[in-house]
């Protein structure tokens, strides 16, 4: 039964017998309120009272109102005036709620009434009439007319009704603890607000006990409380008895508080009674049976020997239980004394004749059956279908759904096979089975065998049930054998019906696939019982089978398995089933590895009504009204992603309410608190707490998740954080297909955050976020983090006294379970003003900070350092520069942590200092090298001066280092040095108009030198030497007329022979020696010339830059001759096709290319400069065969070239004739030649 708002509406209309004076009341009542009189206070709807005066005379006068409640004119509760406290009357109207007109405490009771409420706290059910009246404290009426009443029903409920065991039921032992006791709920449905639950009872019967007496003497054996259920487990931790034992068992509704729904029997069902027998062979053939042996599969008991008699045609034949049946004899054969035979017998509730065979009976004296049977004859046009008895063998093939829809069907739609049962006009032809009979009720059986035996009469039914279009099909079959019958009647009640097979059903789409089970040992399956009038009672029970796209099964260990719910109930109507049961532990599909667990659960079959307490949310896309069908579950439990899992591996669970699970998909709610302290949690890895927990499904779409509590970053131990974050996760539901359900971590700082990773300190901004993403074996997230980084007077490795504060955005980490390098940090970017920061108590400015990624060592997921460029201010004119490197690591699961920081220590990479003072200027640096994987360790200085009042400048340079590159893992050391001075003008004339302006030399070991244009890079190499020789050259006395910087390189094997050779030189025309002005050159360039012995290289190049408008060069003019002695190749470019030397003169682009040689490219038609600038002039590429030229076979002699010439220009402008009229001109032209040979 639905729960009913109530809404009460009480009028009663008072005159004063004062003149003029009239008191108005308008009073509103519940029809059908709560039977618990003690929430009437409560509870504004039950009595709402409006008081009306129109007479300013009577404002102030006080009155009292008077409440009676009567049954069939009896009083049996009034208010006692004394206790009811007076009220002044208004001019105008005021409003009574029920706790100020019906004040608790000042009611009384009578009778039983007063009984039953002091036993329950609720009012007997009946129909009720509430009467109110208003009087002064004389106790003179005010109202008129003196009452007025309104009626009230209390509900009656039913007590639950036993169900399963059925009263002498006999249960296997082996099969006690699967065994589930079912009950009807209590009907019709209590109010929400005060809910039931039932009271299970089980008591063992001892010997020379009664039932009762042992259900209300003895101490329950179990006692159980059940709620959203009417079903319970028989417990497992109970004993299962060696020997026979009989139990009594009840169940009691109660409301929430404990208070019975009913008072007789002390709110008890009525008992029933089951025996539990040991597995045994004689316990299960039921040897005691009082009925004997033939019901569990014997023969009847053997009676006294019987004389035969003699059967001839149109005798009358009399079988069943003491010949009851009259059957008429239409031919018979005899064989030895046994006869063969048709006949006709007549049954009176049928009120028709049926026809009948036997084979091979023996009769008595008094021509009785004796032996054998009669059966009914079967149609012969009925369908094939398995039979009982038969006269002849028939192959045993077992009912199923099919069989029994087409006996029905048959039934149905042949004439004179249906009859009214108790049919009040005989059918005078004979009928044969399968015979359809129909009940008052419209519900149809089909009796399909019939056999009349010595000693008794029986046939066995099939009941085809319409089930509604929704189900997928038209009928579920069902079967009952051996009903035992009468002429004038049938046993009742008979066996159950039952139905045949599982029936496997689906819903649009088969996302829900229903398989209605048939009674077995294990199973109580779907049935129906019946009485005269017909079918009186259904049963249900059905195992649902749910989509895997929706939920799968949790393990999930069969990819076939899907997430199954069994469910049972019972009812008077198919339409008006709600199914209560258990959901199987199941993973939600798209929800990133949330499981549910519901111990009880409701499916809604019925068109009239929903389940219990079922709420629906705002927006639900899916049937809302009174014929929803679907899954609901008040409460069931929620266990989050193996990824929120704690440090014992342990996940959390979690309540969840209101689920729906329907042909829309899932809807719930679900909420915990407090769930796991910190830092017991893990969030994607991180160690955290999980406070509070919020998911909302509606129709299988993620509307609202989120989780709070705190989380510590990977930057900080666990055992030492003492500011985790606050965080709220927000899960995002991916928008493509293969997308990983997500989260993000909005966080709160909540203090200084401990950085041990870097021996400092963080105080975040509110901006720092944390994006992570769960999937069931993958994890990830990236930690995005804004605020200040704090050194407060720590020792960083050889540095003491460290004190800064520096700002930063962006700083991140990031985490990948599935990568081989699970780790990775944004150094972000910082910045650097003030306050001050110090070091060993020298103030410095950090210019720059950046960070190098190391290679993690065994147990490490990350290991980098945090490089910091720190500037020393000594004074104004002395200062320095070093590079301070912090190196760091993050170790795997160390110490219960799976990320736990570790700081590994400081280390300064380089030094530099300045000195600006009056007589000489000086700068210098060195490099500090650790474990470089090319110089390995060792170091790099270099120093300059400059003398101010001479003008000289001096430099130098030295490399020290030992290292294994190259040499099969075996350390060696090498060096180099250099030195060189700038000398003033004129410096040292050697010839006229020409002088040197600097030297300069140096040397190397074991270190090799790798030409690049005009400059060398020296890296490693073992067994190797050489020299360098420098000069400075400069046209005087103006040295920018011409000056050049060149150079001697020789390196030598350690065995003394001269391996390279090379002379580079740079250019400069129209500048002075300083490095701003050369920039600015007239004409600029380099020449190189080297030579490689071993390989018998030899490589000269030059290239030549103009910038002396009207002519210029976009790009330098390049020449190269190549000479590779070795392989026997050798080429001279001067541009090349892709490479063009070009001149621009007035505008108008000179350029070409030249090559000739055996290894020089193969030239493809014009040049793309061409091509492309035809392109855009005429709107299409050159045509026509312009020759393949390149390398031919008359070129691999040498004698092979190739020339390109060609010129362009492009010039527009626009000159003002007079008025509003100017000229306009653009003009363009162009022309490419080719030779190639």
């Amino acid at each position: 039964m639905s729960i009913l708002r109530i809404l009460l509406l009480l009028v009663v209309t008072t005159m004063t017998s004062m003149a003029g004076a009239q008191v108005q009341v308008s009073l509103n009542v519940d029809a059908n309120p709560t039977p618990k009189i003690a929430d009437w206070v409560n509870r504004s709807e039950v009595a709402m009272l409006t008081v009306t005066n129109t007479n300013p005379e009577l404002e102030g006068l006080e009155y009292k109102t008077m409440i009676t409640v009567s049954v069939d004119n009896q009083v049996v509760a009034e208010t006692k005036l004394a206790q009811v406290p007076a009220r002044p009357l208004p001019f105008g109207s005021e409003v009574l709620l029920a706790d100020e007109l019906i004040p608790y405490e000042a009611l009384t009771f009578y009778g039983k009434t007063a009984e039953t409420i002091a036993q329950t706290g609720m009012l007997p059910a009946g129909v009720y009439s509430f009467c109110v009246s208003l009087v002064d404290l004389n106790n003179k009426t005010l109202s008129t007319p003196e009452e007025v009443c309104r009626p009230m029903f209390i509900t009656s409920y039913q007590t639950p009704e036993l169900i399963y065991p059925h009263s002498n039921a006999a249960i296997q032992s082996m099969l006690l603890q699967g065994t589930e006791f079912v009950w009807t709920p209590i009907t019709p449905s209590p109010p929400a607000d005060l809910g039931v639950k039932y009271i299970v009872t089980i008591s063992e019967v001892y010997e020379h006990q009664s039932p009762s007496q042992a259900f209300l003497a003895n101490f329950p054996l179990v006692e159980e409380e059940v709620i959203g259920s009417n079903r319970l487990l028989w417990p497992t931790d109970l004993d299962v008895p060696d020997d026979s034992t009989q139990y009594v068992w009840a169940v009691k509704a109660v409301t929430m508080d404990d208070e019975p729904y009913h008072t007789e029997n002390a709110g008890f069902s009525a008992p029933g009674t089951f025996l539990v027998q040991p597995d045994n062979p004689m316990a299960k053939m039921g040897g005691g049976d009082e009925e004997g042996g033939e019901k569990n599969g014997g023969e009847e008991n053997e009676g006294p020997p019987v004389t035969p008699g003699t059967l001839a045609a149109s005798d009358t034949l009399y079988a069943g239980l003491n010949g009851e049946f009259e059957v008429l004899v239409n031919n018979v054969q005899v064989d030895n004394g046994k006869y063969t035979g048709e006949g006709t017998v007549f049954v009176q509730w049928l009120n028709a004749r049926v026809e009948v065979a036997f084979d091979s009976i023996v009769v008595d004296v008094n021509k009785q059956l004796a032996e054998g049977k009669i059966i009914a004859v079967i149609h012969e046009d009925a369908p094939v279908y398995p039979v009982q008895w038969a006269l002849e063998a028939t192959a045993n093939v077992p009912f199923n759904n099919q069989i029994a829809n087409s006996i029905v069907n048959w039934v149905e739609n042949t004439t004179q096979q249906t009859i009214p049962f108790n049919n009040l006009t005989e059918y005078t032809t004979p009928v044969k089975v399968p015979l359809g009979l129909v009940f008052p009720d419209g519900n149809e059986l089909a009796i399909h065998e019939m056999a009349f035996q010595p000693n008794k009469s029986e046939f066995n039914l099939i009941a085809a049930k319409a089930v509604p279009p929704s189900w997928g099909t038209t009928r579920l079959g069902f079967k009952a054998t051996n009903i035992r019958f009468h002429p004038t009647s049938i046993e009742m009640p008979p066996e159950r019906i039952e139905l045949v097979e599982d029936i496997t059903l689906g819903n649009a789409g088969n996302d829900m696939v229903f398989v209605f089970k048939k009674p077995d040992t294990n199973h109580l399956g779907c049935f129906i019982e019946w009485d005269d009038d017909g079918f009186s009672e259904y049963g249900i029970e059905v195992e649902t089978l749910f989509t895997r796209d929706w939920m799968v099964p949790s393990p999930d260990n069969d990819p076939n398995k899907k997430v199954a719910a069994s469910l049972s109930a019972n009812g008077t109507d198919w339409d008006d089933l709600i199914l209560g049961g258990t959901l199987e532990k199941a993973e939600i599909v798209g929800a990133g590895g949330i499981t549910i667990l519901g111990d009880s659960l409701y499916y809604d079959f019925s068109d009239f009504l929903n389940p219990p307490a079922i709420t629906f949310p705002e927006n639900y896309p899916g049937d809302t009204t009174e014929t929803f069908r679907g899954f609901y579950m008040q409460a069931l439990e929620m266990e989050m992603p193996e990824a929120w899992q704690t440090q014992a591996n342990n996940q959390p669970k979690i309540a969840v309410y209101d689920m729906i699970i329907d042909n829309m998909g899932i809807t719930m709610l679900a909420e915990a608190t407090s769930v796991l302290q910190f830092p017991d949690a893990k969030v994607a890895d991180l160690i955290a707490s999980i406070d509070t927990v919020h998911v909302e499904l509606i129709a299988n779409s993620l509307i609202e998740a989120g989780v709070k509590g705190r989380v510590g970053l990977p930057v900080s131990k666990k055992d030492s954080i003492q500011n985790p974050l606050e965080y709220v996760a927000l899960f995002n539901n991916p928008q493509l297909p293969g997308e990983p359900v997500s989260f993000q971590l909005t966080v709160s700082p909540t203090g200084p955050v401990n950085a041990h990773m870097l021996k400092g300190e963080l105080e975040l901004a509110q901006t720092s976020n944390i994006m992570a993403h769960i999937e069931k074996d993958h994890k990830t997230f990236d930690i995005d983090l804004d605020g200040e980084f704090k050194w407060t007077n720590i020792t960083l490795g050889p540095v003491k006294s460290v004190n800064m504060g520096l700002n930063f955005q962006g700083l991140g980490m990031s985490y990948d379970s599935t990568n081989a390098l699970e780790m990775g940090f944004n150094i972000g970017s910082w910045s650097f003003a003030s306050p001050q920061k110090m070091l060993a108590n020298f103030p410095v400015t950090i210019d720059e900070i950046d960070y190098t990624m190391l290679p993690p060592q065994p147990g490490q997921l990350m290991r980098g350092r945090v490089n910091f460029d720190v500037i020393f201010n000594l004074t104004s004119n002395i200062g320095g520069m070093s590079g301070l490197g912090v190196e760091f690591a993050i170790e795997n699961n160390t110490g219960g942590q799976k990320f736990y920081p570790q700081y590994i220590g400081t280390q300064i990479d380089s030094i530099s200092v300045h000195a600006n003072l009056s007589a000489v200027n000086i700068k210098g640096a060195i490099g500090f090298r650790n474990d470089d994987p090319v110089y390995g360790n060792g170091f790099i200085g270099e120093l300059s001066a400059e003398f101010k009042a001479v003008g000289i400048q001096v430099s130098a340079l030295a490399e020290f280092g030992n290292t294994a590159y190259l040499n099969n893992n075996e350390i060696y050391r090498y060096w180099r040095v250099e030195a060189g001075v700038v000398l003033p003008a004129p410096g040292v004339v050697f010839m006229p108009g020409v002088a040197f302006r600097g030297f300069g030399g140096g040397a190397f070991y074991n270190m090799e030198a790798a030409l690049s244009g005009t400059t060398y890079n020296f890296t490693p190499q073992k067994s190797s030497l050489g020299f360098r020789a420098m000069a400075t050259l400069a046209t005087t006395p103006k040295e920018d007329g011409f000056n050049a910087d060149v150079g001697l390189l020789g390196q030598f094997s350690t065995s003394g022979g001269l391996t390279y050779i090379a002379f580079t030189g740079d250019f400069w025309v129209g500048a002075d020696l300083t490095s701003a002005s050369r920039a600015k050159a007239k004409i600029d360039g380099n020449l190189s010339a080297a030579y490689n012995f071993p390989d018998r290289h030899f490589n000269f190049s030059t290239n030549v830059n103009v910038n002396a408008p009207p002519i210029t060069t976009p790009s330098p003019v390049n020449m190269v001759l190549d000479i590779d002695g070795k392989n026997n190749q050798w080429y001279f470019k001067f541009g090349e096709p892709q490479n063009l030397n070009m001149v621009r003169i007035l505008g108008v682009n000179l350029y070409e290319y030249l090559m000739f040689g055996n290894h020089i490219p193969t030239p493809n038609g014009f040049t793309p400069t061409f091509r492309n600038a035809y392109h855009g002039a005429v709107g299409h590429y050159p045509g026509g065969s312009v020759g393949n030229g390149g390398v031919g076979g008359a070129t691999q002699t040498g004698s092979g070239f190739a020339l390109g010439v060609g010129f362009m220009f492009d010039k527009s402008d626009q000159k003002h004739l007079t008025g509003n009229y100017y000229l306009a001109y653009q003009l363009g032209a162009g022309a490419e030649l080719h030779l190639a040979s």
